[in-house]
């Protein structure tokens, strides 16, 4: 619906006890009062791993106004450490500092370049640290452990219950 329309969805949804809202909307709208006192699941938390996003930065206030916050993927480790800490850094701010991480749990090389200023004709000196991998993958996850929980399906086939599917029609509302 138009902007008028999704603001009494809005307004009913804060008397909800359940609100899903895509990322898109968050930019969109002015939202950020809903998540007030809300606990906060970003789902497909994948698009979470830039920091740098205005998803990310969007999701970072409303994550300062809920209570409590959940984030679910399907692949947090596979992709990146970098893009799981930053990840991490969202849900648990000061968890592992930016420092602690990229001293602890990467490796880098500084690379040097000169560079000729086009407006001046100087020769300027530029670096920037190039990322080669990742170390201490285990200490990291320690870290993490408390606030962290991994099901591999290979781990847990034997306990879980056989798949049982239902097909139920349930009408969206106009947001």
């Amino acid at each position: 619906g138009d902007k008028e329309e999704r603001k009494e969805q809005y307004d009913i949804a804060k008397r909800s006890q359940v609100v899903i809202i895509n990322y898109e909307l968050c930019h969109r709208d002015d939202i950020l009062w809903l998540m007030d006192n809300a606990v906060v699941i970003f789902d497909e938390a994948s698009r979470l791993k830039n920091q740098k996003s205005a998803t990310f930065k969007t999701l970072s206030v409303m994550r300062q106004r809920a209570t409590a916050c959940l984030a679910l993927t399907g692949t947090p480790i596979e992709n990146s450490l970098h893009e799981f800490w930053n990840i991490i850094s969202l849900l648990q701010p000061g968890l592992i500092s930016w420092w602690d991480f990229h001293n602890n749990h990467v490796i880098q090389k500084k690379l040097s370049f000169t560079k000729t200023d086009p407006e001046t004709g100087k020769k300027v000196q530029r670096s920037f640290n190039k990322v080669l991998g990742y170390k201490n993958i285990d200490g990291f996850l320690r870290k993490i452990a408390p606030y962290y929980i991994r099901h591999k399906k290979r781990d847990i086939r034997e306990s879980l219950p056989e798949k049982i599917e239902y097909q139920r029609i349930i009408p969206a509302s106009p947001l």
